[in-house]
């Protein structure tokens, strides 16, 4: 009885081996039959910022300069190897399409900087994972006319190339911080200074004010606000040209706030419940305005303490 068990046993072994092989071996077919990786999937941007070029961009005006050069590659790299026509009207990296970031003025996938003449305090935005500075555009914007100086911060691995991801790490990010963080203590001086996270960019927000109470980083930042840790509550207003309520006046700009998306190679497919969370925020308005009186409140405050703000 006990060789008939171990037997048994060593034949349902060798079925379920084989099965996860053979359920390999189809799942490999499957992913190398789609369509082939182009450019945008497998070019490494070699002028990206990382955490061990820290002894030359030591500023963020050195940072933006690289960016320059980034770009500058982007367009070598990867536009340049792009066709364009009617038949491209919706590909991302085809010069003149619908979908071409250079479409808008300035280009939201860059780092970007609004000044104030006499600034109140400054603000870092600091984007989500596979996102760009765009997601935060309308808010600093708003905080802009209020009196901040803002910084818009693209992270490491962001609005260049989908590969860009493959390679950054949190050190490479943390270290950007520091230098949006530099730049606006020496704008605003000791004039409170908030960090704004979105997604990914809060918990790199709650790692820069740790290592800033430790004393391992400056300024200590006044306060915090943390936009959608469940990546809900997204930031685009109703009248966002791209994710917006309504279709815009320029009908040469993407519109996707209506329409099903499908991802890279058919990989991420969504349902129409889902789909809100790729469109405008109808309480948008209310979550700039909790954003506004959280840091009209801070204001006075002359270190992090436990001051952050969760809006989901």
């Amino acid at each position: 009885m006990i060789r008939f068990v171990k037997r048994l046993l060593s034949y349902l072994a060798i079925a379920v081996l084989g099965f996860i092989v053979g359920a390999a071996m189809i799942y490999i077919y499957i992913v190398r039959s789609g369509p082939e990786l182009q450019p945008w999937h497998t070019e490494e941007l070699t002028a990206e910022f990382t955490a061990e070029r820290r002894d030359e961009v030591q500023t963020f005006d050195d940072y933006r300069q690289l960016e320059d050069t980034l770009f500058a590659q982007l367009e070598q790299q990867i536009y340049a190897r792009t066709e364009t026509g009617p038949a491209y009207k919706l590909a991302r990296y085809s010069s003149g399409s619908d979908a071409d970031p250079h479409r808008l003025a300035p280009n939201w996938n860059r780092s970007f900087e609004l000044p104030a003449d006499t600034p109140l305090g400054g603000v870092l935005l600091l984007h989500g994972m596979s996102d760009s500075p765009y997601s935060l555009r309308a808010l600093g914007e708003t905080l802009n006319q209020r009196g901040q100086w803002v910084i818009g911060l693209r992270l490491p691995g962001h609005g260049t190339v989908p590969s860009g991801i493959a390679n950054v790490r949190q050190e490479d990010m943390a270290a950007a911080v520091r230098l949006g963080m530099a730049h606006l203590a020496s704008k605003v001086g000791s004039k409170s200074i908030h960090i704004v996270g979105y997604s990914t960019g809060a918990p790199l927000a709650l790692d820069f004010a740790l290592n800033a109470l430790e004393g391992s980083a400056s300024p200590v930042p006044s306060s915090l606000v943390l936009i959608s840790l469940s990546h809900v509550a997204l930031p685009f207003p109703p009248d966002d040209p791209i994710y917006g309520q309504r279709r815009p006046d320029d009908t040469d700009i993407i519109y996707l706030g209506q329409i099903p998306l499908q991802g890279e190679r058919g990989l991420l497919l969504f349902s129409a419940d889902w789909l809100l969370r790729l469109r405008y925020n109808p309480f948008y308005d209310y979550v700039e305005n909790r954003v506004i009186d959280w840091l009209h409140d801070a204001s006075g405050q002359t270190d992090a303490g436990a001051i952050s703000r969760d809006v989901d």
